[in-house]
């Protein structure tokens, strides 16, 4: 016999296998290439790069984030362009915000930056009581920036050997999550009764809000990133 309560402990782990589950399939759906999407490729040179072509192929090892590139994203969701619609700030009291998530080795490039840490050491911080801004790396020109294990990632960018991100800079309604269910418990009995065998599930789906080839609320910030 075990000292401790096997569907307590089923729940709880259960609990956290959904969840990253879940956020998988949300930062899947949103940087997702198949057809036509917004992009924004980072260039540390000559300044961001914005069209419906996914810059992966061109990216050079300089090309990581930069501040500019920050206030760009956020200039192109004020005023939509040819691949999304005007994205909506998310709006927390009374001011206007977007989101952007990056990967945690773009996160380290960013605090890298000597104007980030001038900001971060002189900006006055607001806001911090609200859930919003839980765990934020920081907010700059109005756009909260966010870390995430999550966001997709891989070595094979440029001439096949750049480690690369697809941050993903958002507003709201930036991805549409529907379910059919709420969650399953579902417990089993084996080898006459000495085993017991517990699943949890749910029918749901996620994906990209989009309307007529041009994406509503989301961009994916294509950037190289320090392979820590």
């Amino acid at each position: 016999k075990v000292l401790y309560d096997f569907r307590s402990t089923s729940l709880d782990l259960l609990k956290t296998q959904y969840a990253e589950l879940i956020d998988a399939d949300i930062f899947s759906a949103l940087s997702k290439t198949s057809g036509t999407h917004a992009y924004v490729q980072a260039d540390a040179t000559d300044g961001a790069t914005y069209g419906t072509t996914d810059p992966k192929a061109s990216l050079v090892a300089g090309d990581k984030i930069t501040l500019a590139d920050i206030s760009a994203l956020k200039t192109i969701a004020q005023i939509g362009g040819s691949a999304n619609y005007r994205m909506r700030p998310i709006r927390v009291d009374g001011n206007d915000y977007y989101v952007l998530v990056v990967h945690p080795e773009v996160a380290y490039d960013l605090f890298e930056l000597d104007e980030f840490q001038q900001m971060q050491r002189e900006a006055q911080q607001r806001g911090d009581s609200n859930p919003l801004f839980s765990g934020a790396l920081g907010i700059y020109n109005g756009v909260v920036i966010h870390s995430h294990e999550g966001v997709v990632n891989g070595t094979n960018g440029g001439s096949g050997a750049i480690p690369f991100a697809r941050n993903l800079f958002m507003g709201a309604q930036a991805a549409c999550f529907a379910e059919s269910s709420d969650m399953m418990w579902v417990e089993k009995t084996f080898d006459y009764g000495n085993q017991l065998g517990i699943s949890a599930a749910k029918i749901y789906g996620v994906d990209i809000s989009d309307y007529n080839s041009k994406d509503y609320g989301v961009i994916q910030y294509v950037s190289a990133r320090t392979n820590l």
